[in-house]
């Protein structure tokens, strides 16, 4: 049975799986209470490639599926942000 008392107590981000991929990576992330949060795919120069969250969500465990099938390979970052709460993460297109 899950207790709410097992589940993290501050925002994380998940390392992505698979990591290195092709074409997509599944990107998960936990909220603590409800909050908006932003996650975004940024490229090796710092451009941003692509949005993939920008909403509010409930507390609990989420995730969203990256299909970069139309991306160059190489390195990129996945950037979680909220109001108190940033991280980054490198991720590897491998085609």
């Amino acid at each position: 049975k899950n207790n709410k008392n097992d589940l993290p107590k501050a925002f994380a981000l998940n390392p992505a799986y698979p990591n290195p991929f092709n074409p997509s990576t599944q990107i998960s992330y936990f909220v603590p209470q409800e909050s908006l949060i932003d996650i975004s795919v940024y490229n090796i120069s710092g451009r941003l490639v692509e949005t993939l969250v920008n909403e509010l969500k409930n507390d609990g465990l989420h995730s969203v599926l990256w299909n970069a099938s139309s991306q160059a390979s190489g390195v990129y970052f996945v950037r979680i942000k909220t109001d108190n709460f940033s991280d980054v993460q490198k991720i590897v297109l491998a085609k």
